[in-house]
């Protein structure tokens, strides 16, 4: 007869198992950590009034730099390597709408042509992940993983290409842009196709004469 007269409170509270089953709401994720204060600019900025004159010669060269580059590799026997990369080694005119829209990215980098004639004329890495955030206006991107991590704010200049303006980190912290010349770093920003874009790097200070690094939407 007691049991009878317990409430189906008191019985759900003998019963423990029940209450667990019971769905629980889900904590909040994460905000994602801000991209490090690299280089914060208004988002209609002239990127050369904000590059170094060092980046903006560097970035005048590129022609010069893609066809040294394509050369060398060429002539250290990596021709099928370069003629398998496709479009992203070519160094035409890229398509229009060369901004990458926010999201994840699997990115991957090539360096080809050396400075150093005993250094290998091309190395593909492992892909990375990389992140593309808009703050304030402006996109700014990271590289999120490896042991060499660059960050930088993306910027118009015209209907094929933009510009990464930023620096690299290896391990530590980044430093701010135009305070330390072996870590700051410049790129054309192009799209090569659906999805697909490249970071073109003149003379990086890795001893490569071209680094490209190319970013594809992660889905």
């Amino acid at each position: 007869m007691m049991i009878r007269a317990l409430t189906v409170t008191a019985l759900l509270a003998l019963c423990p198992l029940a209450v667990d089953a019971q769905p629980r709401a889900r904590a909040p994720a994460p905000a994602p950590a801000p991209v490090p204060e690299v280089i914060r600019p208004p988002a209609d900025a002239d990127w050369r009034s904000l590059a170094t004159p060092r980046d903006v010669d560097r970035l005048a060269a590129l022609p010069a730099a893609w066809a040294e580059a394509l050369e060398g590799a060429r002539a250290g026997g990596q021709v099928a390597a370069i003629s398998a990369a496709g479009a992203l080694l070519d160094s035409r005119p890229a398509a229009d709408a060369p901004r990458p829209p926010d999201g994840t990215y699997r990115c991957r980098v090539l360096r080809f042509g050396a400075a150093d004639s005993d250094a290998p004329a091309f190395i593909a890495h492992a892909p990375f992940r990389c992140r593309i955030r808009a703050e304030a206006g402006t996109s700014l991107f990271e590289k999120l993983t490896g042991s060499q991590r660059i960050a930088g704010a993306i910027l118009p200049d015209s209907p094929t290409r933009a510009v990464l303006i930023g620096t690299e980190a290896s391990g530590g912290a980044f430093p701010a842009y135009g305070t330390d010349a072996e870590q700051d770093r410049i790129a054309a920003v192009e799209r090569v196709g659906a999805d697909r874009w490249r970071l073109v790097f003149p003379r990086p200070t890795n001893g490569a004469v071209l680094e490209v690094m190319e970013l594809v939407r992660a889905r």
